[in-house]
């Protein structure tokens, strides 16, 4: 397969177009990250003083996330109240990191779990309507369940007068390949709005996403999207969310090297320690490869080696590596096991 001669991105990309020397676009036209600094930061903390806490952090037990209490409870020296979303479909590992980080950083941790099987369900449907009428736009719909996370956050935010809501997102994981199967150009105004819009399209075209038990969820998920939801400002006036890493700069190895030494680990059967907390990740990944033979992870490294945080030669070892992993699909029956399904029963 064709790749870029200086990212990694194969030919099957949407809307890319590699020049005479095998570069693509996306390269050509990249925009160099700018975050935000440590100053914007630290006003954000003056500007939204909390009672019980000066934070509420989302701990998925991931390495971002862990990484993220470390900063804000030893750099930042910030009071945090740590919430721990144990799904149906996290690894358990994500839960054992969890405990460890909030127990090496003195920190209160609130562990939620998932509530009437709802998202057991809504995986589970949402992979079967997938499978019944392919659409490539609606594979973020098997993560849909986990957004409503997120409204339990929110109300311990407002229970404990916390006025600010830190998660672990960094921008290099912004992955423009969804966008652009969704029909949406990256950098496009009122780019929530334009999703909404495209996702209700697409529930059109296929009502079997839709159901009694999925119905409520994906309206609340569909609020609680993301950080620029119009609506969060509505129903919790004062509250804000954001992502650390936008104001704070990201490096794998400092990230991986600063919690392995408080006990973090990631499972022995993983190759990669990025997003190895959720199984639905395995689903998505095995679509995305199958049908395009690229991963999230051939994206996320790509913005990497433009940002010079990672050579291409060492991230086409990764992905040799981690996409056969992908194809694997006894992992990938594990993962639907929760839902008693198998990748053969999908496909009849």
């Amino acid at each position: 397969m064709k790749r870029c001669t200086k990212c990694i991105l194969p030919e099957t990309t949407p809307n890319i177009i590699y020049d005479s020397e095998g570069v693509c676009n996306f390269c050509r036209d990249y925009k160099s990250v700018a975050l935000s600094n440590d100053a914007a930061l630290k006003e954000l903390f003056e500007k939204h003083p909390g009672r019980d806490y000066d934070v509420v952090l989302g701990l998925s037990g991931g390495r971002d996330s862990s990484y993220a209490l470390y900063v804000l409870t030893q750099i930042y020296k910030k009071r945090v109240l740590a919430v721990h979303y144990k799904s149906p479909l996290s690894h358990e590992q994500g839960t054992k990191n969890a405990i460890k980080m909030a127990e090496a950083f003195n920190t209160k941790l609130v562990i939620i779990t998932d509530k009437d099987d709802l998202h057991t369900k809504c995986f589970s449907n949402n992979v079967k309507a997938y499978y019944k009428k392919p659409s490539i736009a609606m594979v973020s719909m098997m993560c849909i369940a986990c957004k409503v996370k997120w409204i339990d956050i929110f109300n311990l935010a407002k229970q404990h007068k916390v006025r600010l809501i830190v998660a672990g997102s960094n921008p290099y994981e912004d992955t423009s390949f969804k966008l652009a199967f969704q029909g949406i150009k990256e950098g496009s105004k009122h780019l929530y709005l334009k999703r909404l819009m495209r996702g209700i399209s697409e529930i059109i075209k296929n009502p079997r996403y839709i159901n009694k038990d999925t119905f409520m969820t994906t309206l609340r998920s569909y609020i609680y999207l993301d950080s620029k939801s119009p609506m969060l400002k509505l129903i919790y006036p004062g509250i804000r969310k954001i992502d650390l890493f936008y104001y704070i700069d990201w490096d794998e190895n400092v990230v991986v090297d600063t919690i392995a030494k408080y006990g973090w680990e990631k499972p022995d059967e993983v190759k990669s320690s990025w997003r190895f907390d959720c199984l639905v990740g395995k689903m998505k990944d095995y679509i995305y490869y199958s049908s395009y033979g690229f991963t999230e992870k051939d994206d996320f490294y790509s913005k990497l080696i433009r940002e010079n945080k990672l050579s291409r030669e060492e991230a086409m070892r990764r992905i040799e590596s981690e996409n056969e992993e992908v194809a694997n699909v006894d992992g990938l029956d594990q993962c639907l096991s929760v839902c008693g399904l198998k990748v053969a029963d999908l496909k009849k």
